[in-house]
Parts: structure tokens; sequence; C-alpha cells
């Protein structure tokens, strides 16, 4: 069970010169989540080599789902990516009637260097044409 409270304390005027009635706290008990139990965290010690983001936006027609957008990004950016997440969707002018973008900031890293921007833009660059072959999106100028 979960219990929400507030709690009243009492002797706090001597100190503060608060009245007693005014001061109050809320508590929160959470026995019955995770059984009262915090969850253990895990800590990663920071990368040594920066990551590199690049945004890229493209135009697709109706019915293409962002979500097969970004596995396509997924599979045809190799594994240097680290991430792909869509932030942002535009229809209007002067996109055609029934087009879309869709914006995606796209992070490259590798633990072990850091990366060159041919290697960067390669991997864009495959990302993009492989968009444009799977899905017919083309790029957002």
């Amino acid at each position: 069970a979960v219990w929400v409270g507030i709690i009243a304390l009492a002797g706090v005027s001597a100190e503060t010169g608060v009245r007693d009635e005014r001061v109050v706290l809320p508590y929160l008990s959470v026995s019955g989540l995770s059984a009262g139990q915090l969850p253990t965290g895990r800590a990663e010690p920071p990368p040594r080599f920066p990551a590199v983001e690049r945004d890229v936006a493209v135009i697709v027609g109706p019915g293409t789902a962002a979500g097969a957008i970004e596995a396509t990004i997924r599979g045809a950016a190799g594994e240097l990516l680290r991430d792909a997440a869509l932030f942002d969707v535009y229809t209007g002018r002067p996109l055609e009637a029934g087009e879309r973008s869709l914006a995606f900031r796209l992070r490259f890293a590798d633990p072990e260097r850091t990366l060159t921007e041919a290697e960067v833009d390669a991997a864009v660059a495959t990302i993009v044409e492989t968009l444009a072959t799977s899905h017919g999106a083309r790029l957002r100028a």
C-alpha cells in the first residue's frame, strides 16, 4: 500500500520563530512499491571520446510510419550509431499535401577512439541513400 500524509512538527517555534501549526512536511510511504526497496542504480563512467550529433530531416509520403524510418536508420547506420531520436514532425507548406517531414537527431560514437568527420558523413550518406531506396524519402533542404 502507498501512504501519503502530512506530519505537523511541534517545537519548531523555539528555534525558528515559526508557529508550530504552520509547519508541515509531506511524506510518502513506498511499502508495496518494489516491496519498499529502492531500485539499485547502475552508474557508468562518462565516455572517454566525444559523441558526434547530426540532424537529418527527410520528407516522406502519406502512410510512412516514423517507426519504420527509425528502424531503417538504425539498420543502415552501422555500428557507430548510438542513438536515433525523432524530434520534429512537420506538415504544411512548402510540402505537398499528405507529405510530412520527419527530423531525427543521430548520435554517433566509438568507445575506443574519436570519430572523424568523414566517417560520420559516410554513415549519414548511407542512411539518406537507404531511406530513399526503401521508403522513397528525400532529404529536406
